[in-house]
Parts: structure tokens; sequence; C-alpha cells
């Protein structure tokens, strides 16, 4: 028995503030997935108010003027508590990502630059995760691996 999921279903939600990676990552998943763009946080709330019961995954970058990336999956959490989230950023920031297990309790740390077939995989899995079980699983699975150091990572 194949298990079918509808990837445009649910949209993503990205929020950059480098706007050639958010033209590339529309052109890369533009087709396969429903895509939103933001070019920084404030954009991004506005977006996810206005399409609340679209949104399934955000994804947003680690460093961006005003408000990082970790802030805005923290206060997005409490916003849209079903949306699954990933971080991603350029650096390794080991403590930037324990900081957002812990308090935006993310699905994924990924680095860029991205593998593309990687991420697509990732994207895939973060949707599906969404339509069985919403963040409830993301949240008991982060609660009992951020103490012993346990993020997943690309």
């Amino acid at each position: 028995m194949e298990n079918v999921h509808d990837y445009q279903k649910s949209a993503i939600l990205y929020v950059d503030d480098e706007e050639m990676l958010l033209k590339f990552f529309h052109r890369a998943f533009g087709k396969k997935f429903r895509v939103l763009t933001a070019t920084n946080a404030a954009e991004g709330y506005r977006l996810l108010e206005q399409h609340r019961n679209e949104i399934g995954l955000l994804m947003t970058d680690q460093r961006m003027p005003g408000e990082k990336g970790v802030q805005f999956l923290e206060r997005a959490r409490q916003l849209h508590p079903r949306a699954i989230r990933i971080l991603t950023t350029a650096y390794s920031e080991l403590d930037v990502a324990i900081e957002a297990v812990n308090s935006g309790a993310i699905y994924k740390y990924v680095t860029k630059p991205w593998d593309i077939p990687q991420l697509e995989v990732t994207l895939r899995r973060a949707l599906e995760t969404c339509g069985e079980s919403g963040s409830n699983f993301i949240d008991s699975r982060f609660s009992q691996k951020s103490d012993k150091g346990g993020i997943n990572s690309q």
C-alpha cells in the first residue's frame, strides 16, 4: 500500500534577508511545494497571520538584521504551534542550534549551502510529519533530547 502525501496541502514559509536565496528557494521548490517567502521577521509574522491555516512548515535563516531566526521561531511557535520549524544558517553555531532546540523546538538545523536533493527530502518529511501529528510530536521529541545534546543536522 503506497502512502501518497499531498505536498501542496500545506505551505512552506521561508524567511531570509538574502533576496537571492529566497528566489533560489522558490525556483528550486516552487513547483513541488506551495512556497511563501519573506525578507524579514515582520513580513514573516504578517504572512504567518494571513496564511495561518495554510502554513505547515516554517524555515528561517538565523542571521538576519533585527530579529534572529531563533527568536522568530520561538515567537512563531507561540503564534502557530502546529507548524514544523527549521533553522538554516551558513555558520556553524552549535550554541545557536542548541538554543533553537530548547526554545523553538526545531525539527531540523540545516546548514548552507544546501544540498538540494537532501533539503527536498527534509521538507517532504517535515510536511508529512505536520500532516500526521503536528508539533506535539516535535515538542515531545526535542524536550526529551535537548538535554542530551541531540539535534538533527545536515
